[in-house]
């Protein structure tokens, strides 16, 4: 970060001043590339910048474990063993309950060690990597690029990460059997999001994505009112919370600041336990026929959010001559957070 000359502080990334361009108008445009004769330059985050790799190891960005994060070349992700009082690298030779379920990492008959990265013996006779010397398995329930099935089973093993992401300091990522990997608080209580279903969508879960974050921002704390905070607390930001990343902090109408995550707030579930996230996918519907705009409720009869201009082309037409069933009827759902 650096201060401007009008006083102003500036985002730096690498040593160079951050800017926006004007005449990119969606997310995704980059007409300011190689603009000015030249001397624009789109900033590329590459994670693996300044960090010597293997031939066989490269560095990928992994959601689920909170950063980005050592992988094999076919994208499998790696952990890096940690020994401790009551295991020792050994414990996971040939037969052992830990070799059934992690892999070590071969290196190469020839393979070189680089940077941060050694070659070592594995206790079976085979050459292994290891970096910063703790040895570099593979974990057989990660069968696709990108899974860190292996986080939690085993406190011994942990995925490497070369950038960690921003999470508030009482947030993690925990496996919920039949949801995968989501956000949670540090006492395990999974945390949730609110939506509105849009007109024409048949999947409303998001298990594997997020809404457009704008219409999150948009929405603000507006999908759930101090009654709906009776059963889904909003998950509070401390009074020095700053925005970071994809984590943005909110002010509800009574004045309590509040986490949001890739522009949606976050709430908990009374009706949750550890482990579980019982208030994934509860639907309830909501009349826009006769509320002011901005209002909702989550009581026997909920009035609406304000009218997105898709919903209102969709009220239009229900509203139409012949279209009187069902008329004014939307629902907002719950879902829990993919990382």
């Amino acid at each position: 970060m650096l201060r401007r000359a009008d006083g102003s502080r500036q985002w730096c990334y690498r040593g160079a001043p951050l800017y926006g361009f004007a005449r990119d108008e969606a997310p995704g445009e980059t007409r300011g590339q190689d603009s000015g004769d030249g001397a624009w330059r789109v900033a590329v985050f590459r994670p693996e910048a300044g960090v010597s790799l293997p031939d066989s190891i490269s560095v990928r960005h992994l959601p689920d474990a909170g950063g980005a994060a050592l992988v094999s070349l076919e994208g499998l992700t790696l952990y890096a063993f940690e020994q401790k009082p009551a295991r020792s690298h050994a414990a996971c030779g040939v037969g052992s309950e830990c070799a059934r379920r992690w892999r070590p990492f071969a290196a190469g008959a020839i393979a070189n060690p680089a940077g941060d990265f050694t070659v070592i013996a594995h206790p079976d006779g085979i050459t292994q990597w290891a970096f910063r010397n703790h040895p570099l398995y593979l974990f057989d329930g990660d069968r696709k690029p990108g899974e860190v099935r292996g986080v939690g089973v085993d406190d011994h093993f942990h995925v490497v990460l070369i950038r960690r992401y921003f999470r508030p300091a009482d947030a993690n990522i925990r496996w919920i059997t039949g949801l995968g990997n989501v956000l949670v608080t540090q006492s395990g209580a999974a945390l949730y999001e609110r939506d509105r279903v849009q007109p024409g969508e048949d999947n409303h879960d998001f298990h594997s994505e997020h809404g457009p974050a704008a219409l999150g921002r948009w929405y603000g704390t507006s999908t759930c009112d101090a009654s709906c905070a009776k059963t889904w607390p909003p998950y509070a930001a401390p009074a020095d919370a700053i925005a970071s990343g994809d984590w943005d902090v909110l002010t509800r109408p009574g004045g309590g600041r509040q986490w949001a995550y890739k522009g949606y707030a976050l709430y908990s579930y009374l009706g949750d336990v550890a482990g579980e996230a019982r208030g994934n996918r509860r639907y309830e519907l909501v009349r826009i026929d006769d509320a002011g705009p901005g209002e909702e409720t989550t009581g026997p009869t909920p009035a609406p959010l304000q009218l997105s201009a898709r919903d209102e082309a969709a009220y239009v037409r229900l509203a139409a001559p012949g279209n009187a069933a069902g008329m004014g009827v939307g629902a907002l759902f719950w879902h829990v957070v993919v990382p």
